[in-house]
């Protein structure tokens, strides 16, 4: 799920002095049925590199903000055309072992896991099933959306 927010050129923003902290009680089957509903969008937003399911978003392209830039290239240009399932092993290598993930002990290896590879994973395991009950036609992909996600992909107008 692509999270950046985008404002319209001339808004104004400010900064906040102190932290922001995410303290969610909600537990971890509350977690994993929020991450299914993101993969199914993430993997809306990675087949829609490969095919027209929706008009491309290039409101990151205007941004400012050179890690936002970055993030979407890397995104785009090379982690989308990884190999389904390899990419998520690949990430979680890249940060439980490069990002020294492995420092954040018991607690970070489940974190970790749970969202550099078994969401990572999850999403890949959507587009497989997508493109093998689609057969890759985009009308077909995109009817499969509506009834077994209840999520409608209308072109913008």
């Amino acid at each position: 799920q692509d999270e950046h927010s985008v404002l319209p050129p001339g808004s104004k923003t400010k900064s906040l002095k102190g932290h922001l902290v995410d303290d969610n009680q909600k537990g971890l089957t509350f977690w994993i049925d929020k991450h299914n509903r993101y993969a199914t969008r993430e993997a809306i937003d990675l087949l829609n590199n490969r095919y027209p399911l929706l008009p491309k978003d290039e409101s990151l392209k205007a941004l400012d903000d050179p890690q936002a830039k970055w993030k979407r290239i890397l995104k785009d240009g090379f982690y989308s055309r990884l190999p389904l399932g390899l990419r998520a092993s690949l990430y979680f290598l890249y940060r439980y072992l490069f990002r020294l993930g492995f420092l954040d002990g018991t607690k970070g290896f489940v974190w970790h896991f749970m969202q550099g590879f078994w969401y990572r994973l999850l999403v890949d395991a959507k587009i497989m099933e997508l493109l093998e009950k689609s057969g890759g036609d985009v009308e077909r992909i995109k009817d499969i959306l509506k009834e077994e996600h209840g999520i409608e992909l209308r072109e913008e107008s």
